[in-house]
């Protein structure tokens, strides 16, 4: 009888103890501040740019006027008139931190206008890639009658890859570049380390070196 008495206080002892414990691990349900609040959606916009991290931005070129971004760095690659230009979204794209852009052009001759050499920040004459945190794709329009042409209009060259960064060129014809006493009247890779891809509808023609008193028509076909 006291055997069996001190069995079930033990029991009781045990039950009591076990509910204790629940009673401190449970979960406490306290009001959200504005702290907790701000910090849970930091966490979901995060969340949404990483998963969209290996989707490419995408500009698409809707002028054919040579205009530079009238605000490099909001995202936007829009002129004073909020349309987007080729130029726009080259600088765009060049001063983003990191990621991949594609720029998508139609059937139309995109002819630089914005005269100027030796800068590179892409404001001026020739087009500068220059970030190597980033990849840009600029994509003509394939399959139809009128081909998309990139134009340098003769005063300086077309694309310049400053080193390290990254450009593939795709159903494009690039032509009427020009430059005098350096390399690559059409696209140069400067410093040999950027990365040029260049696709089976890219055409490279009609562009001009003056280089050690030689004129070179760098015409090729890729």
């Amino acid at each position: 009888m006291i055997l069996s008495s001190w069995l079930m206080g033990f029991q009781r002892s045990l039950a009591v103890r076990s509910r204790a414990r629940s009673m401190r691990h449970a979960p406490v349900d306290l009001p959200k501040t504005s702290s907790d609040r701000n910090l849970s959606t930091r966490i979901e916009q995060f969340e949404s740019r990483w998963l969209m991290s290996n989707t490419p931005v995408v500009f698409t070129v809707n002028t054919i006027n040579d205009s530079v971004d009238v605000k490099i760095g909001d995202g936007l690659a829009e002129d004073a008139s909020g349309k987007t230009s080729l130029r726009a979204a080259i600088q765009e794209a060049n001063a983003a931190s990191t990621g991949s852009f594609e720029i998508v052009l139609d059937a139309q001759t995109y002819t630089l206008t914005r005269s100027g050499t030796n800068e590179d920040a892409a404001n001026t004459g020739d087009l500068d890639i220059t970030n190597p945190q980033v990849s840009i794709a600029i994509r003509g329009t394939s399959g139809g009658a009128a081909p998309t042409i990139i134009d340098g209009n003769s005063f300086d060259r077309v694309f310049d890859v400053l080193s390290g960064a990254n450009l593939s060129l795709m159903n494009l014809t690039v032509q009427g570049g020009s430059i005098a006493s350096d390399f690559g009247g059409g696209v140069r890779n400067d410093f040999k380390d950027g990365l040029i891809s260049l696709d089976a509808h890219l055409h490279v023609s009609r562009n001009v070196l003056n280089h050690d008193h030689r004129t070179i028509d760098d015409h090729a076909e890729v």
